[in-house]
């Protein structure tokens, strides 16, 4: 089916779930829905997706209601670094919910979760705890390898990240003490367990400017490599300046021009030149024509 035939069909399920007072099975559900025959098994699988997404709930019956009727919230959670979070909901019109730190477990900062709304407010404003996670946020962690007596730890660039990572011995991948990493979760916080990782790429040293950007690169999800297509575009510019993009310009090549960037910068656009002239020194900036090659 296409996705405009499984929204009309999730539709038709979740008018049928709220047409009933209570809790309903699945089977009495396809039959309010009026599900054919034919339709039967794809409702099947769009009631599971439904569930997943926290738009059904089950009951301890195996039966199906809609969130709102159990005091229920499906939303993204986002976490305070004190520990804290908040929930915000699929729906807009819903209130952000305050989650606790000690109501945050199982889950992490940007889990799509299940929370369960108590039914007062607290300083004005809503407040839960998370009951299911949905969708776990992401399965990564870039952060610092700190080596303990019984096992390492990663501490997370992400300082919304709150729950220890553990890293159990023989799964650091050759990592030091200090050395950032890039951490594969095999296991996520429980209520009363820790978070396991194992060690998948190791970046170098914490304090390394370089490494810092690799970091960053690896955090953010970005490309290590650049498109083919720009790789061939590179390779199509001549390695001499012709002589058209020399014209009407000051060809400064003949000086000794130095750069003065750090050791780790990595646009050289810029480089100047000093020379006495008698009466004191004379300063030459050449700065790169960048747009000229870049558009």
């Amino acid at each position: 089916m296409s996705c405009e035939e499984d929204s009309a069909l999730d539709a038709r399920l979740l008018a049928a779930v709220e047409r009933r007072n209570a809790p309903v099975a699945a089977a009495d559900l396809l039959r309010a829905a009026r599900v054919s025959r034919e339709e039967r098994a794809h409702a099947g699988e769009r009631l599971v997706a439904l569930e997943a997404l926290g738009r059904l709930v089950r009951t301890k019956g195996e039966r199906l209601t809609l969130p709102a009727r159990l005091d229920l919230v499906a939303g993204r959670l986002v976490v305070n670094p004190a520990g804290f979070g908040f929930c915000v909901p699929d729906d807009p019109d819903h209130e952000h919910v305050h989650v606790p730190s000690a109501a945050v477990r199982p889950a992490m900062h940007g889990d799509r979760v299940l929370v369960r709304v108590e039914k007062f407010r607290r300083r004005g404003r809503f407040e839960g705890r998370v009951v299911k996670v949905l969708e776990r946020g992401s399965n990564r962690i870039v952060g610092v390898l700190r080596q303990g007596r019984t096992a390492a730890v990663v501490v997370p660039q992400e300082q919304r990240i709150t729950v220890p990572i553990l890293v159990p011995r023989g799964a650091e991948a050759g990592a030091q003490d200090g050395d950032m990493v890039v951490a594969e979760l095999v296991r996520y916080p429980g209520l009363a367990s820790e978070a396991e990782a194992r060690v998948t790429a190791v970046l170098g040293p914490a304090t390394d400017p370089r490494v810092e950007t690799d970091a960053v690169i690896h955090a953010h999800g970005l490309p290590l490599g650049f498109p083919p297509e720009v790789e061939v575009a590179a390779r199509r510019v001549p390695s001499a300046v012709p002589a058209d993009a020399a014209a009407g310009r000051l060809d400064l090549r003949p000086l000794p021009l130095v750069t003065i960037d750090g050791e780790t910068a990595r646009d050289f656009d810029d480089a100047v030149f000093v020379e006495s002239n008698g009466r004191g020194f004379r300063l030459i900036v050449a700065v790169a024509d960048v747009a000229h090659y870049v558009p």
